[in-house]
């Protein structure tokens, strides 16, 4: 099962069934704040839904195709933190990810990202990372940008959100430009720069 302590006190950890009450509970309370950028907000009613949810990401976790997990930090969900779609065929990553408003702004995304990074390309031998953020959506953005991901790619009118088209930009990290990255900064592959 997937479990990453990336520090003190913020852990990567699988979603399981019973953080749905949980994951329920802060969507719930950053309905607003999340429905900006995110689509799914609409089918997520009830805990029932959250725990249905949860139950296909642990059956795609298994078939090997994406890894959903909470971003716990001093054990309390702050978010959630995917590789939403995995090729192995293709040694390539998806992440994905969001926070609640209150835990915005105090570097939890960017650190996450970082050792989802380290643990695709170390962990699970992934030959590339991407991260796909709405054009227009800068605190996400900043996150690959400031983990020095390159800009690759423009996707336009990629997710209808309630009701308008957003356009995306895609982000990539290459293995190799990761241990670059890990050796200029002079960590070893297992601590990523900072």
């Amino acid at each position: 099962m997937f479990s990453l302590e990336v520090e003190q006190g913020l852990a990567l950890r699988l979603l399981q069934t019973d953080n749905a009450e949980e994951l329920f509970a802060l969507v719930d309370r950053n309905r607003d704040h999340l429905r900006e950028w995110l689509s799914w907000l609409d089918l997520i009613n009830s805990v029932s839904d959250s725990r249905r949810f949860i139950e296909r990401a642990l059956q795609h976790y298994a078939d090997r195709r994406a890894l959903h997990a909470g971003i716990h930090r001093q054990d309390a969900l702050a978010g959630v933190i995917a590789f939403n779609h995995i090729d192995r065929n293709r040694g390539q990553a998806r992440i994905g990810y969001w926070l609640a408003a209150a835990c915005q702004g105090q570097g939890l995304a960017t650190r996450a990202c970082r050792a989802m990074t380290e643990h695709a390309i170390a962990g699970m031998g992934m030959g590339r990372v991407e991260i796909a953020c709405a054009e227009s959506n800068g605190k996400s953005r900043s996150i690959p940008e400031r983990l020095g991901y390159r800009e690759t790619g423009y996707v336009h009118r990629a997710e209808w959100l309630y009701d308008h088209y957003v356009h995306h930009v895609v982000y990539s990290m290459s293995a190799d430009d990761w241990q670059r990255r890990c050796r200029q900064f002079g960590a070893s592959p297992g601590e990523p720069s900072p």
